[in-house]
């Protein structure tokens, strides 16, 4: 039986969707640039009254809002927060669902070793999560082609696809990893909801500034788009802390799933 196979296509429709919906909302959000750009002084007035949390959560920085790629940058914290609970919920999901299903039985007793099992779960969740930045990105692509002559910055916007991807990433490696330690999941959605509202409740109200040592506790500080757009690269110790997480938390879930005991029933 190809795991791989079989666990794509028990997720591809669950991907699909989330992908559509939140490139339909990004989507919508980005068709609004005309309309503010045509009157961007008063919309920036407006945002300057925003509390400076409000702005460092949302992601806003007034200067580089004149352009479709400034513009989204805005965008990219909602597009990052319902991605990360989509990687969040399909990290839980994809060891849960056996005994959810009550198909463990099925699927340990194949002659084939757990750590592979394992392996082809998470090589199909990293399938999912990559179908979701590439059709996702292509249609923000074509969308800032239409709304600038030269489109948006390659190096830019490419940096944004990987950050976006890691994002997604290590919320699928935590989702993972937590469901690893839970004997019985019976639902994945509050799990996922309560740990992705939680680190982002801890990045829009409790981090200050960029300088905030709070932004190590919180994913969603990792990566910030406004950063990434005016200085062209990533800041370099929250890639390499995302890297280790991922790393860390994938694992750690192998030796606590060699030694669980999953009951079927």
């Amino acid at each position: 039986m190809n795991i791989f196979l079989h666990e794509w296509n028990l997720h591809k429709k669950e991907t699909a969707g989330w992908t559509f919906s939140v490139l339909l909302i990004s989507v919508l959000m980005l068709a609004m640039y005309p309309l503010v750009n045509k009157d961007l002084n008063t919309y920036l007035t407006l945002l300057d009254r925003f509390p400076a949390q409000v702005k460092e959560a949302m992601g806003i920085v007034t200067s580089i809002l004149s352009t479709p790629l400034g513009y989204y940058t805005f965008i990219f914290t909602t597009g990052v927060l319902f991605a990360a609970l989509f990687g969040m919920n399909l990290g839980a999901g994809i060891l849960s669902r056996e005994t959810r299903d009550k198909t463990a039985d099925f699927l340990l007793t194949k002659p084939v070793s757990r750590t592979r099992i394992l392996a082809m779960k998470i090589f199909a969740g990293c399938a999912c999560i990559l179908a979701f930045t590439v059709v996702y990105f292509a249609g923000i692509y074509a969308e800032l082609c239409l709304l600038s002559d030269s489109g948006p910055d390659f190096q830019a916007f490419a940096l944004l696809c990987a950050a976006f991807f890691l994002t997604l990433t290590l919320f699928f490696s935590l989702g993972l990893f937590l469901s690893s330690l839970i004997k019985k999941l019976r639902s994945t959605l509050p799990l996922s909801f309560g740990v992705t509202l939680l680190f982002y409740g801890l990045s829009a109200f409790a981090v200050n500034g960029a300088d905030d040592k709070l932004r190590y506790l919180t994913p969603f500080q990792y990566f910030r788009a406004d950063r990434i757009v005016q200085d062209l690269s990533f800041e370099l110790p929250f890639f390499f802390l995302s890297l280790l997480l991922i790393f860390a938390l994938i694992g750690l879930t192998f030796p606590i799933f060699l030694r669980k005991d999953i009951h079927a029933v």
